[in-house]
C-alpha cells in the first residue's frame, strides 16, 4: 500500500470485497537499500502485539571452502547451507470475512495467523571453473503459498463455487464484485506459489557471481549479497487500482501446467534456460555480482553473463527437501 490509499496495493480490492480486505500487504513503499534493513522484523499491524515481517519469503544461500592459493578450492571442506525462513500470514481485523467465527468454522480455519505453507526445495552444487578459476556453483529454487486461500480453494472444490461466494459476502445478495471474488479464488489463483530460483557461485579468489534465472510474477523479488541490495525484479504498479495484472497473471500462471519450477516438467522447464536449446536461452531475471576485492563498481548484469557463459551452471533438480 502507498500513500495511505487502499487501492495502491497490488493485492486486489474491488471496493472490499478481494483478497486486500482479508490479508496484510508488507506495508512497503521503497525497498531497502540493506539486507538487515529489509528483513528485520519491524512491520506493525494493529491487530496483534508482535511484530511481524516486510517480506514473503527468503531464498537465502550460504557457503564456505578451504582455499590453498586463492585459485583451487579443497572440495572436501564445502559446506552449502540453504535458508528455510517462512513469515507467518496474517488476517486483517476490520470487517473481514474470513474473521468471521461461521466462515472460520466451514473453511476449517483455527488462527488469526498462520505460517505460510512451504513448497519442496530444489537444490544443487558442483565445483567448476570461471576464467580458469576453481569456481562453487550452488543453485536453489524454493517456494512457498497462502495456507488460507488453499482452505478457499479446497472448499470450493467440495461445495461449489457459489457456495465459497455466499460464505464470504456479507450482503444478502451475490454481486459482481462478489461473483468476480469468487472467480479469482477458485477459478484464476488454483493454489499459487511465490518462489525463486536463483544460482550464486563463489570463485576461489572472492569473486561473487550471481543469476536469478526465475522468479513468481508475485510480489516484487530484491537481490542482496551479503548486506547489500543489488537489484529488484519489480512488479508495474498504478496509482488507485483494483487489480494488478501481474497479480492476475501470477494467479492464472498457477493453472497452467507448463509454468514454473512446481508443475512444468522439469526436463522442459530446464530446457528454457539451460543454454543448449534450439529455442534462445533465456535470460536471468536478475545478474550482479561483485569482484574478488568487493569493492565498488561491483559487476553488471552484463559482466557476470560474460564470465559464467549462457545458461544456468549446475542443475537446480538435483536434490529435493520438503519441509
Amino acid at each position: 500500500m502507498k500513500g495511505g490509499n487502499e487501492l495502491n496495493s497490488v493485492i486486489p480490492d474491488f471496493g472490499g470485497y478481494a483478497m486486500d480486505d482479508w490479508f496484510h500487504g508488507d506495508f512497503r513503499e521503497e525497498k531497502e537499500l540493506d539486507y538487515t534493513t529489509a528483513t528485520a522484523k519491524n512491520r506493525d499491524l494493529e491487530e496483534y502485539t508482535e511484530n511481524f515481517h516486510h517480506y514473503r519469503q527468503k531464498n537465502r544461500t550460504e557457503v564456505s571452502f578451504n582455499t590453498p592459493d586463492n585459485q583451487t578450492i579443497d572440495s572436501n571442506s564445502v559446506t552449502v547451507t540453504y535458508n528455510t525462513d517462512r513469515v507467518d500470514v496474517t488476517l486483517e481485523g476490520e470487517d473481514n470475512a474470513l474473521r468471521d467465527p461461521s466462515v472460520q468454522s466451514a473453511l476449517g480455519i483455527t488462527q488469526n495467523k498462520v505460517q505460510a505453507g512451504a513448497k519442496p526445495r530444489y537444490h544443487n552444487w558442483k565445483i567448476g571453473t570461471v576464467n580458469n578459476i576453481d569456481a562453487l556453483h550452488t543453485t536453489s529454487i524454493w517456494g512457498g503459498f497462502d495456507p488460507y486461500v488453499v482452505d478457499m480453494i479446497n472448499y470450493a472444490r467440495d461445495n461449489g463455487i457459489e457456495n465459497l461466494i455466499a460464505l464470504l459476502l456479507t450482503q444478502t445478495e451475490v454481486n459482481f464484485l462478489g461473483s468476480l471474488t469468487g472467480f479469482l479464488i477458485a477459478h484464476i489463483l488454483g493454489t499459487p506459489a511465490i518462489w525463486s530460483w536463483q544460482e550464486y557461485t563463489l570463485l576461489a579468489d572472492g569473486t561473487e557471481l550471481v543469476r536469478v534465472w526465475d522468479v513468481s510474477q508475485y510480489p516484487e523479488h530484491a537481490g542482496y549479497l551479503g548486506d547489500n541490495w543489488q537489484a529488484t525484479a519489480e512488479i508495474e504498479w498504478q496509482a488507485n487500482q483494483n487489480i494488478n495484472e501481474a497479480f492476475v497473471n501470477w494467479g492464472a500462471a498457477s493453472r497452467t501446467p507448463t509454468n514454473g519450477p512446481y508443475q512444468a516438467v522439469k526436463s522442459v522447464y530446464k530446457a528454457e534456460f539451460n543454454g543448449d536449446n534450439l529455442l534462445p536461452t533465456s535470460s536471468p531475471v536478475m545478474a550482479y555480482g561483485r569482484d574478488e576485492n568487493r569493492t565498488d563498481p561491483e559487476l553488471s548484469a552484463s559482466e557476470v553473463n560474460t564470465m559464467l557463459g549462457e545458461g544456468f551452471a549446475v542443475d537446480p533438480f538435483g536434490n529435493r527437501e520438503t519441509y
